[in-house]
């Protein structure tokens, strides 16, 4: 059976393995085992390596593209794109082998840009937190 698809990017660019909606159109939680033979992990810090915060960041904003996604009535998932990034702390490390959590739920809806509020476990640890803006990218006429 194929692996249900989350979100418009490539297979090597997913930072979600599981999805479950806790209300539609306004609070997620996902997930993302890293993989310790992920590429970036060979050389970001090669003898100690970690998961990049940009990444993190990214994660985040898959998360919360699928609160959006969760109403679309598209065969495929909808494209949203990082607007804005207000504001964003991490406050432990993320490494290999574990699974990062992310908690995304819409604080405004503006139409074409929606405001979120993200945060990132490891199990109950709080590793990140943040508040990041997504647009709708519009199909083209």
């Amino acid at each position: 059976m194929p692996k249900e698809i989350y979100t418009p990017h490539g297979p090597s660019f997913q930072f979600i393995d599981e999805r479950e909606i806790l209300e539609l159109g306004k609070k997620v939680r996902t997930k993302k085992w890293l993989d310790p033979s992920l590429s970036f992990f060979k050389d970001h810090f090669p003898e100690a390596p970690l998961f990049p915060a940009v990444y993190m960041i990214e994660a985040a904003a898959q998360a919360a593209g699928c609160i959006w996604g969760s109403i679309s009535t598209e065969p495929t998932p909808p494209r949203y794109v990082v607007a804005r990034i207000m504001q964003f702390n991490i406050k432990q490390a993320v490494f290999p082998n574990q699974t990062l959590v992310i908690e995304a739920a819409l604080e405004r809806d503006f139409g074409t840009l929606g405001q979120f509020q993200v945060e990132l476990f490891v199990e109950t640890l709080l590793v990140a937190q943040g508040t990041i803006v997504l647009s709708k990218v519009l199909a083209s006429t």
